[in-house]
């Protein structure tokens, strides 16, 4: 499947609204089964909403493969979750830990650096609606658990 590349532009709303459309409803890295070793998994299960992950991760060398997800979730947890699995292929570990952890502190309502985020800026407002957070967040916080059990290794 070929790689989305779409320019952002943080003060389009209609474009803001295609990028999550798009990767809630043909999200390239979902799968609809489970995956066996070599990839690590972990699941992550909203207890206050529909969005429930199973996430997997496949590396070699201290380098991400690939990142793929099953489950279900909203527009926000589906689409996030995508379009990191997208952005952290070909990052080391802790490239990419540093990378969510800037995602995390966007949609947190922390300091962030956007130029860095790209597309993943569709969220930068997130952080002002309290109750779509954990949306934006559980499966990359899923993703995080799974780097840092292959770093702690």
């Amino acid at each position: 499947m070929s790689k989305r590349v779409i320019k952002f532009d943080n003060n389009d709303l209609e474009l803001k609204r295609q990028i999550i459309l798009s990767h809630y409803e043909k999200p390239t890295n979902k799968i609809k089964k489970k995956l066996d070793k070599p990839w690590v998994s972990i699941d992550k299960n909203s207890t206050g909403c529909i969005d429930n992950f199973s996430l997997y991760l496949k590396y070699t060398n201290n380098k991400i493969e690939s990142i793929k997800f099953k489950g279900e979730g909203c527009a926000i947890s589906t689409s996030a979750t995508d379009i990191m699995c997208e952005k952290l292929k070909n990052m080391t570990i802790d490239d990419a830990i540093v990378y969510i952890d800037n995602y995390l502190n966007m949609v947190t309502g922390k300091k962030f650096d956007d130029k860095k985020l790209e597309e993943l800026n569709v969220f930068s407002e997130i952080h002002k609606q309290f109750n779509r957070i954990n949306c934006a967040k559980i499966g990359i916080e899923g993703i995080k658990s799974i780097l840092l059990e292959i770093k702690n290794k």
